[in-house]
């Protein structure tokens, strides 16, 4: 059991590690490009300009 557990905790900080870097990678895009709210809201005034 021992061996089984010293065994899962690297991947387990491996997987922390790699969900870390997703989570800031998500940060700078909400940063750089707006959140889903923003975005289809572009989309929105742009079709609407484009119908007239």
């Amino acid at each position: 059991m021992e061996i089984a557990a010293n065994c899962i905790l690297p991947l387990l900080n491996l997987a922390i590690l790699l969900l870390e870097r997703q989570r800031a990678a998500q940060v700078r895009d909400f940063e750089r490009n707006g959140g889903f709210s923003e975005h289809f809201s572009g989309v929105r005034k742009r079709a609407f300009s484009g119908s007239r």
